[in-house]
Parts: structure tokens; sequence; C-alpha cells
């Protein structure tokens, strides 16, 4: 009796605090709910505990511009990588296609996540734009870049890695964010 009383008082703060983007709980609490809605929460769950910019988060603002803010740093990196390599001597021309291909797409997609944690922070979501633009940025803008690297058989880990990442920051973002858009409906 007693432990069914503590599961459902636990389960109902988990509830109330993440249908409230203000209060402040737990990191795992909040990041464990947002990878519930995903495809692979124990994927998610596990990409997510291992940002420091997430883990520090107490309410949904704090994980939605966390996770941006990783998302953002990690395409950054890889655009820079992309810079380098694309200055290699005697790189082949199907290669720097495929490098100027995803340059272009990482650009893109480092303009939204900063687009979209302008929004969060200025509680700027009612629209429910940031959600389109992020599944844009991690599934259009990214896929010529995927394909590129395909096409042109590079097998770089740098690359290959942040593509992936690019799309899990974004799609696990657009999650957070869809709650906080529905939030700022109810306010």
């Amino acid at each position: 009796m007693a432990s069914s009383i503590l599961t459902t008082l636990f389960m109902s703060t988990i509830l109330f605090s993440f249908s409230s983007k203000n209060i402040v709980t737990s990191s795992s609490s909040l990041i464990g709910e947002a990878c519930s809605k995903t495809l692979e929460p124990k994927i998610c769950f596990q990409f997510l505990q291992s940002q420091p910019q997430v883990v520090s988060a107490r309410n949904l603002d704090n994980l939605a511009t966390g996770i941006l803010k990783s998302g953002t740093s990690n395409v950054t990196k890889t655009f820079k990588y992309l810079e380098k390599s694309l200055n290699k001597p005697g790189i082949a021309p199907n290669v720097k296609a495929a490098l100027l291909e995803c340059k272009a797409s990482y650009d893109n997609v480092i303009g939204t996540f900063g687009n979209a944690i302008k929004g969060v922070k200025k509680h700027d979501l009612s629209s429910g734009t940031a959600t389109y633009d992020l599944h844009v940025a991690c599934f259009d803008y990214m896929q010529p870049c995927i394909d590129a690297v395909a096409s042109a058989k590079i097998n770089d880990e740098t690359i290959l890695y942040g593509n992936n990442a690019a799309q899990l920051f974004g799609s696990y973002a657009s999650v957070v964010i869809e709650k906080l858009e529905k939030l700022e409906k109810i306010d």
C-alpha cells in the first residue's frame, strides 16, 4: 500500500514537472521524460546524459537550450573540421564536392539551432515553427550531406559522427521544444 502511494506520488511529480516549463527538477527525470517521446528512448537518454550542458538542466527551457547549445557546439566543430579538410592538398574532386555539400548543410543547421535557442530564450515558440525548422534542419538540410558522403565513399569518423549527432540533437531538441510550444499556447 505504502509503495503504491509512493509510486503514485513519484509518477505525479515527474508528470507535473515535465508539464510545467519552469518547475525545477532533476535533469535525469527531464531527460527521461523527453526521451520517452523518441523512437529510441534508451539511446536518447544515454546520448543526452553524456552532454554536460544538458545534464545541468533543471527545467524545460534549460533542457531545450542545453540540447541546442551542445548541438551547436558539435555541429560547429564538424563544420570547422570540414573547412580544414577542404584545404588539404590533393583532395579528389568527388570528395571535395561532398565536403562542400556538407559544409552548406552544417551552415544551415548552425543557423537553425541558433534561431531555436533565441526562440526558447524569448519564449517565442507559440507559432510552432521551431519544431518544424528543427525537423527541416536535421533531416532536409543534413540529407544532401549524408548522401554526398555515401556517394563519395567517405569513411571519416568525424564526419560520420557529426552527421548522426546533428540529426540526434535536432530531433531531441524538437521533442522538448514541441512541449514548450504547447505550454506557451496554454499560457
